[in-house]
């Protein structure tokens, strides 16, 4: 009797990035929460792994193993190497929110985002000697892949390279936003869209003065379309972008006297309201100038609160006059 597992089949459609995105909205991702994301790619793993007979050992022994193409017979191989490289850059990325205050944590992100990147490499490497894969599922793959190495490079801050794979993810999805039905392009614009203010920002690093204007105008332009996550990742680059900017400003003209600054986010606050000036005549709705506003008075009152702060230790560190 002929054994199931290897007879030959007709190539399969993985949507790679569909099921990638379906998991990160349904399990913490919709909210940031790339811990519950981590803990939930764990647990499907362990499944994947006992139904394909593919454990890594047993309770008390591991015994890692590596996909090749001889044992890559069933498309849920794919996937299950699909969501190593998840658990990797979810835990990535959990480590990168603690590491504000644990410096260490950086250099484990690091770490963690490499493996992803190896276990992407391999599982692209091994493509071409896979028949039960379509030409759209392999391109998934590659993009996949360009887009984890972007991320591991932009994490590095090494802007040129991370810029180059970064493009080359979102030329790819382009190419599959064309092969696909009306139906199913929505994943593959978002995706689009998400690479857009990594890209912008690489470029403002690398020396495109325009690069921070850009990003402020997608956080303005489209507030109610984003993700809570996308939202906050676009925020959390305007601020990197705003803070390289800060440097330049070293004094306002308040009333015909120039005051110097010194204070970061006082800087970050003027370099704000100075943008928002051409922002809002630019801005084509009222939702986007209610966001340009939000985000003027959001930089304002962090300013605001710095600069009592400081005042703060200031007035305690004084000794005091007997």
């Amino acid at each position: 009797m002929e054994n199931p597992e290897n007879t030959t089949t007709a190539p399969s459609n993985i949507p790679v990035l569909s099921l990638v995105k379906s998991a990160q909205q349904q399990h913490g991702l919709r909210h940031g929460d790339y811990q519950r994301y981590h803990q939930y790619i764990s647990r499907k793993l362990r499944r994947m792994r006992k139904s394909l007979h593919f454990q890594q050992g047993n309770r008390s022994k591991v015994t890692p193993k590596k996909l090749t193409p001889d044992i890559v017979t069933n498309p849920r191989f794919i996937i299950l190497a699909v969501f190593e490289i998840e658990r990797s850059w979810a835990y990535a990325m959990q480590l990168k929110a603690e590491s504000s205050t644990e410096i260490r944590k950086r250099f484990q992100m690091c770490s963690r985002l490499r493996k992803a990147v190896a276990r992407a490499e391999l599982l692209c490497n091994m493509e071409d000697n896979l028949s039960l894969l379509d030409a759209q599922t392999k391109l998934e793959l590659r993009a996949y892949k360009q887009w984890i190495r972007g991320i591991l490079f932009f994490e590095l801050q090494n802007w040129v390279v991370a810029k180059e794979h970064l493009e080359s993810a979102q030329a790819i999805y382009n190419i599959l936003l064309q092969m696909v039905d009306e139906d199913s392009q929505a994943v593959y614009k978002s995706r689009i869209d998400d690479l857009l203010p990594q890209i912008r920002y690489c470029a403002h690093s690398i020396g495109d003065e325009t690069a921070a204007t850009d990003l402020q105008r997608m956080r303005n332009q489209a507030p109610d379309g984003l993700t809570l996550l996308s939202e906050l990742q676009l925020d959390q680059l305007l601020s990197q972008a705003r803070a390289s900017q800060a440097s330049q400003v070293s004094e306002v003209d308040w009333l015909g006297t120039m005051i110097p600054v010194k204070s970061e986010k006082a800087k970050i606050a003027i370099l704000t309201v100075e943008e928002s000036k051409s922002e809002l005549e630019k801005a084509e709705s009222l939702q986007a100038k209610l966001a340009i506003y939000e985000s003027v008075l959001k930089s304002c009152v962090e300013a605001v609160t710095s600069v009592r702060d400081e005042l703060r230790t200031v007035v305690t560190s004084e000794p005091s006059v007997t």
